[in-house]
């Protein structure tokens, strides 16, 4: 999966009836350590989520932007840990697949240097 998270991301706008970026809310657990930079049910709910799109739509590319580095590594992480009980989803996610799986910061989307290759 590394070699996916430092290609460019160039977005088009969608010719389908289905969108093509989306926000998906998740709710403040109040007093659960760590939300500031990284919340745990977040975390949970993008790899859910990237989970069900590899399975449900192989065929398109999906990008996932997070607010900082540490909440991309613990995505990163959560769905190299979530790929080890669905092998099934491995192809989706390989450099050759024609269709790219894409987790960048919100910084490395817009291309600031400061940011580690990694995440760009």
């Amino acid at each position: 999966m590394t070699a996916s998270l430092i290609s460019p991301l160039i977005t088009f706008p969608n010719p389908g009836n289905s969108t093509s970026i989306s926000h998906v809310l998740v709710p403040c657990i109040p007093e659960q350590d760590g939300q500031e930079e990284s919340a745990s049910n977040e975390v949970k709910c993008v790899v859910d989520l990237v989970l069900k799109h590899a399975t449900e739509r192989p065929n398109l590319t999906l990008g996932v932007i997070t607010m900082g580095i540490k909440h991309a590594q613990r995505i990163e992480a959560a769905l190299n840990a979530a790929l080890q009980k669905r092998p099934d989803l491995t192809a989706f996610f390989d450099d050759s697949h024609s269709e790219a799986f894409l987790l960048r910061t919100l910084n490395g989307y817009k291309g600031m240097s400061a940011m580690p290759s990694s995440y760009r």
